[in-house]
């Protein structure tokens, strides 16, 4: 079976991933769904532990066998869920590419930068000598504006600064010509204005490319902008969802509330607002809302049973009491 032309660049349906552990089974994911146009962002916010990156890894096969428990990912006519090993290496990598959080344990500390880039060319390209492939390398790393890049192809991964380091992840990830971006925390651990010139980078190759990129983060003041469209995600769902501007303004789940309070602002007359406790683990999710022991306008009902999305407006949203909560007084 395939999609009908004209479909999305990639369409997730009830995605759920179990990890199987000595305690029992751990749901990191509980059936999401989401779609992704060409050129196109979608930002995948939520704390750790909330089942974001084992949700995008499933897609590449990257969950330990047997993982994935259910549903469909729709990918340039095929179910990624479905594909064999052997065909789902041909995407990885290929029309397919994912920058990780850490580029250091991403790039092999004894393989020069270049032979590395080099590698992920020829690995779906096999008929292009090994001279053009490094040449392409050059190429493609004075693009991402890494200075002096013949003398930097014969360098060492650990001879590079962090931020030039996750350029040479980004170079790896694109130099197939990838139609979908995956980028898992890619600033997690740069310094702010570096921070700034790697998203600035993500997403220059996106808009000028055509590609459709997912964007993890914990930060959901990074999406502002930058994404054409946002999902919440908390304890293996996706608790509000939709376009980017109506998210921020609307903030219908108490959850992406506490995330933008959280947000450091420079015209805040108080201080930041910290949502409190923890995200529960997927071993031990509570009955009903997951978030309801950390929710502010919890009442009992939220603790019964587990709320679905809905629209409201122009946002998806999963809360019982949605319309109960009073609106925000301003966005932010």
């Amino acid at each position: 079976m395939t999609r009908a032309a004209g479909a999305p660049l990639l369409e997730v349906r009830d995605l759920r991933v179990t990890f199987r552990s000595r305690t029992g089974e751990v749901a990191a994911v509980r059936g999401i769904d989401l779609t992704l146009e060409a050129g196109r962002i979608l930002g995948l916010v939520g704390e750790s532990g909330c089942g974001k990156s084992a949700a995008m890894r499933a897609l590449l096969g990257l969950n330990p066998p047997g993982a994935v428990t259910s549903g469909a990912a729709w990918f340039e006519g095929a179910d990624l869920l479905r594909l064999k090993p052997r065909e789902l290496r041909r995407h990885r990598g290929g029309s397919i590419g994912m920058v990780l959080q850490n580029p250091l344990s991403a790039l092999n500390p004894v393989h020069r930068i270049g032979d590395q880039i080099a590698e992920a060319i020829c690995l779906h390209r096999p008929r292009l000598s090994r001279a053009r492939a490094r040449g392409e390398a050059i190429e493609l790393m004075a693009r991402l504006s890494i200075a002096d890049p013949e003398r930097r192809a014969g360098l060492y991964p650990h001879e590079f600064s962090g931020g030039m380091r996750q350029r040479v992840a980004i170079a790896i990830a694109v130099a197939n010509g990838p139609r979908l971006l995956i980028a898992d925390e890619p600033t997690t651990a740069l310094d702010v204005t570096v921070q700034a010139q790697i998203i600035e980078l993500l997403v220059e190759l996106t808009r000028a490319r055509g590609l459709g990129m997912i964007l993890i983060t914990h930060d959901l003041g990074l999406l502002a902008g930058i994404a054409d469209q946002v999902a919440v995600m908390y304890a293996g769902r996706i608790v509000e969802t939709g376009p980017t501007e109506e998210v921020f303004a609307a903030r219908g789940h108490p959850y992406t509330r506490g995330l933008l309070a959280s947000l450091p602002r420079i015209d805040a007359r108080v201080g930041l607002t910290s949502i409190g406790g923890s995200p529960p683990s997927p071993a031990r999710l509570p009955e009903g809302c997951a978030f309801h022991p950390r929710c502010p306008f919890s009442v009992d009902m939220c603790a019964t049973g587990a709320p679905t999305l809905e629209l409201h407006g122009g946002v998806q949203v999963a809360c019982h009491r949605r319309e109960a909560i009073p609106p925000p007084e301003r966005a932010p």
